[in-house]
């Protein structure tokens, strides 16, 4: 028991010694916390997106925010790029990024601050549901409905933040008739219920994260209309992931 509770007490570079090196390794590279097939989905549905312009809007910022901007801006094409995050700490952090990067022409991030539900005071994991005044708050709203605040639709939507299943009600209001939707770590099950609204759904296991013990699952999610969410899903179909198809 002693011994059990000294390993919970110790960092995560003492206990897994090799992960934190390649997690440390991607970090230097300015990887984002994502397979390699993520990646590669990602910048197909970049790359496939028949757009004089394309508009990305994406919850939660971080390294995928500059690394797929610099993607964007190596292949000659015109876009901007709107990220929504919940930490004003984070925020500053990634905005420097972006202004090293020079990109701050093309990328915008905002920033509605709320703790995480798991940092509230009265968090338990036999209490996890964070209570009404918190999901419901003007800030928590703010942060869900940013793209409709910028008018217009969207050809992709990222959801790796808070409030995915709100995100994904908001997304499938502003994403465009050929879009697409990509929601991290999609084998969450509370998920389901709030990608049933859409007509066209994938789920995919992309293979292991660098540096992270766990596999990255990943669902597409498209109108009736999106030849890109056929496209694509069809390329990446072989990595369903079993009990998931429909």
């Amino acid at each position: 028991m002693v011994t059990t509770v000294i390993k919970q007490l110790l960092p995560g570079y003492v206990k897994h010694p090799a992960l934190s090196t390649v997690r440390w390794y991607y970090q230097m590279l300015g990887l984002p916390a994502q397979s390699r097939t993520d990646r590669s989905i990602f910048k197909d549905v970049l790359l496939k997106l028949d757009n004089p312009e394309i508009r990305v809007f994406e919850w939660g910022s971080g390294a995928s925010t500059v690394y797929y901007a610099e993607f964007l801006r190596a292949q000659g094409l015109k876009f901007e790029w709107h990220a929504q995050d919940n930490s004003q700490a984070w925020w500053g952090k990634v905005q420097e990024r972006v202004a090293k990067a020079r990109l701050s022409e093309q990328v915008s991030i905002y920033c509605s601050e709320f703790p995480a539900f798991f940092e509230l005071p009265d968090y338990t994991y036999d209490t996890p549901v964070p209570p009404k005044e918190y999901t419901n708050s003007a800030i928590a709203t703010e942060y869900v409905h940013r793209p409709k605040y910028l008018g217009g639709q969207f050809d992709v939507l990222f959801i790796d933040g808070r409030f995915r299943r709100r995100c994904l009600q908001v997304a499938a209001e502003v994403v465009s008739a050929n879009g697409i939707v990509i929601l991290h770590d999609a084998d969450r099950s509370h998920y389901l219920s709030a990608l049933d609204i859409y007509p066209k759904v994938q789920f995919l296991e992309t293979g292991m994260v660098p540096g992270i013990s766990q596999t990255s699952n990943v669902a597409l999610a498209g109108l009736e209309s999106s030849n890109l969410f056929t496209e694509i899903s069809e390329k990446y179909r072989d990595f369903w992931p079993s009990g998931k198809q429909g």
